[in-house]
Formats: C-alpha cells, sequence, structure tokens
C-alpha cells in the first residue's frame, strides 16, 4: 500500500508542477512585458540574415550568368519600391541548382535558383516570384517563427526542469510544431496575397501570376523531384490557385483564364502530338508555320514549356531592332544555345535532333537560327508592303 501511496502522492505532485509549469509557460507566452525579450532589431535580423545566405552560396554556389543576375537584381528593386517595407537593403542571388526552388531568408536576402530560372519566360513571371519572396521579407514571416522558437526553447527547458519528464517536453514540441506549420501555411498564403499586389503596382502583367502558378503545377506532373523542396515550404498548388483567384478579384481583376500555345508579340508555341500516341513535341510557330521543334523534356520535363520559354524570349528578345548578325551560337557539351544580342533565346538538347531529322545540337541551332532570320526578313517585307 505505501508504494502505491506514495506513487499516487508523487504523481499528484507531479501534475501539480507540470501545471504550474504549464500556466508559466503560458504566462510568458503571452505577456506583453516578456514577449519584447524575444525581439529582434532590423540590424540583428540583418546580421542572422548575412550569415544565412553565406551558408547558401557556399553549399550550392553562385550561378554564374551575370546578364540573369542583373535582371534578377533589376525587377527585384522595382517589386521592392511597392512592398510595405522599403527601409531595408535587399540582395538578390542565383543559385547554381537544378531545384526548382525560389525563398527568402531575413533581412532581405532573396534566392533564386538556376532551376526556377529556367522555366520562368518573362520579367512578369519573374515579378511574380519575386513579390512572394519580398512579401515574406515585409511581413517578417521567417522572424516570427525565429522568435517563437526561442520562446518555445525556453519553456520546454523550463518544463524540464520543473517535471524532469522528457515526454512532457516531447508533448509540448509537436502542440508547438502543428501551430507552426498552421502559421506557415497562412504565411505562404499571405505572401501570396501580397506578391500579386507588389508586382501589379510595380507595373508588371498581373496575369503573370496564374500563369507562372499553372507552370508549376505543371512541372510537378512531370518532374516532381526538382520541386521536393519548393513543396516542402508552400502548401499544394490547387489550394494556392484557388485561394490566388480570390486574390486577383479583391484588386479588382478578372482571375486569368488558361491558355495554352499563346505567347507575348508574334511567335506562338503549341503542341504537336503524333496521331497513333506517343511524347508530345513543343514547336515555336510565327505567322507562315513552324520555325523550331522541341522533342527533349528538358529541365521542365516538358517540351512544350520549352517551346513556350523560347517564344517569351524571342518575342522579348525581337521587341528591339534585330540584325542577323545580332545571332550567336554556344555549344558545351552534348547542348547547343541560341544566341540572340548575347542573350540565351532557346537551347538544342540531344532528344531534339532526331525529331528535327539533325546530326547534331549545332546543326540544330543553325537551322533553328535560319528559320528564325527568314521570319524576321519576312516580317520587315511585310511590314513595308
Amino acid at each position: 500500500m505505501a508504494m502505491f501511496a506514495n506513487t499516487a502522492k508523487n504523481a499528484a505532485a507531479r501534475a501539480v508542477a507540470v501545471l504550474s509549469a504549464l500556466m508559466l509557460a503560458v504566462a510568458l507566452s503571452s505577456a506583453p512585458a516578456l514577449a519584447g525579450m524575444f525581439d529582434i532589431s532590423d540590424a540583428r535580423e540583418a546580421k542572422l540574415g548575412k550569415e544565412a545566405a553565406d551558408a547558401f552560396i557556399k553549399h550550392y554556389g553562385l550561378y554564374a550568368n551575370e546578364a540573369e543576375a542583373r535582371r534578377v537584381e533589376a525587377v527585384g528593386k522595382t517589386v521592392v519600391e511597392f512592398s510595405d517595407r522599403t527601409d531595408i537593403e535587399y540582395n538578390f542571388y542565383l543559385l547554381d541548382t537544378k531545384m526548382v526552388n525560389a525563398f527568402a531568408i531575413p533581412g532581405g536576402f532573396v534566392f533564386m535558383t538556376r532551376g526556377i530560372m529556367d522555366i520562368i519566360d518573362d520579367d512578369d513571371e519573374l515579378a511574380s516570384v519575386i513579390g512572394h519572396e519580398i512579401a515574406h521579407i515585409a511581413k517578417k514571416h521567417s522572424m516570427t517563427l525565429i522568435k517563437a522558437d526561442m520562446r518555445n526553447t525556453m519553456i520546454n527547458l523550463l518544463l524540464f526542469a520543473v517535471s524532469k519528464d522528457p515526454n512532457v517536453v516531447m508533448a509540448g514540441q509537436m502542440i508547438e510544431q502543428s501551430r507552426q506549420e498552421v502559421f506557415g501555411r497562412r504565411a505562404e498564403i499571405e505572401a501570396d496575397r501580397l506578391g500579386l499586389e507588389y508586382m501589379h503596382k510595380a507595373g508588371y502583367e498581373a496575369d503573370a501570376f496564374m500563369r507562372f502558378m499553372r507552370k508549376l503545377a505543371r512541372v510537378e506532373q512531370n518532374r516532381p523531384e526538382l520541386l521536393e523542396d519548393y513543396y516542402y515550404t508552400h502548401p499544394p498548388m490547387d489550394v494556392r490557385q484557388t485561394l490566388v483567384e480570390e486574390n486577383y478579384r479583391r484588386i479588382g481583376l478578372e482571375p486569368p483564364e488558361e491558355k495554352r500555345g499563346t505567347a507575348k508579340g508574334r511567335l506562338v508555341a503549341g503542341e504537336v502530338c503524333p496521331e497513333g500516341g506517343g511524347p508530345c513535341a513543343g514547336v515555336v510557330k510565327g505567322p507562315r508555320g513552324e520555325l523550331m521543334r522541341m522533342a527533349d523534356p528538358g529541365p521542365a520535363g516538358d517540351p512544350y514549356l520549352r517551346a513556350l520559354s523560347a517564344a517569351a524570349a524571342l518575342n522579348r528578345l525581337f521587341s528591339e531592332p534585330t540584325a542577323f548578325f545580332d545571332f550567336g551560337k554556344k555549344t558545351t557539351g552534348d547542348r547547343a544555345e541560341l544566341l540572340v544580342r548575347n542573350n540565351r533565346a532557346a537551347e538544342a538538347l540531344p532528344g531534339d535532333l532526331a525529331a528535327n531529322s539533325a546530326a547534331s545540337v549545332d546543326e540544330l541551332v543553325d537551322t533553328w537560327t535560319q528559320n528564325l532570320k527568314l521570319f524576321i526578313w519576312s516580317d520587315i517585307v511585310g511590314r513595308e508592303m
């Protein structure tokens, strides 16, 4: 009996101790005066962010493409001016990894990956991605989680000191993890809402926000492994799309309808599928027919997305006067780039050769270049007639 009595007494004492600790924990987490002890200044935030940014750069390395880096920075600086936090310095980086991702670090550090740049067609889509990440910084989403983690660490230490029971601490950690997951989803939803507002106010095409989101859904279907890190931190795409449609209406716009086979300008992208079944190819077409055909899925896992990207890039480049000598070619291993004024417009891959009856990627880029020169010539002649 004594054993049971002592056990019951000890259990009761422990319950009281745990309850006391929990009450103190609640007081610590809710008292405004004590909550301030976890505040982090902008200077401290910038220091923490710089340390984290350096670690990411050291791990992945920076993508050695100065033109793309300048493009990201230019679009980023423009969007920042229309954000809710313009009093800090923002830094934009391109990481050398094929993973499709973009993320923000406290202190104004925004990262894009080589993988996500491969599927971004134009500055409007780029602004939609950057706007989302800037919103995270503007609303200090990461800092909120960091402060919550600091507070919870202290609370867990207090719980263990009072209860001496690791299970109590584990239970507290599980509860807090659930709370942080809920906050994370809410933060992503808020970043979508504000990101759309920022890029729209900055003068970029608002439709691009939904267009790129639908593109990510297509990449998810074809190459889910490239989005592993992205979906670790973002809600399911179908949920986001539904909520983003409401965001359009909130700022007085109608959600864009999904369209395939179109790109801004005179060149359009399309998809050609064999009658008897089999893989489809992406094509770039002008007013008089097909100019380029792409059968290799490429980094995005879809020939159509490659064609769409090429059409958008060429339209952007052709919006300025273009001469025949502006075309160029760069071959690296088993792939070759088609250049316009030293900017990459398209890339020929090994899987494209059979569909074009080409012997090499060099030969294929030469063929594409000739077709595009004829397109430019026909366009000039057509305007003069």
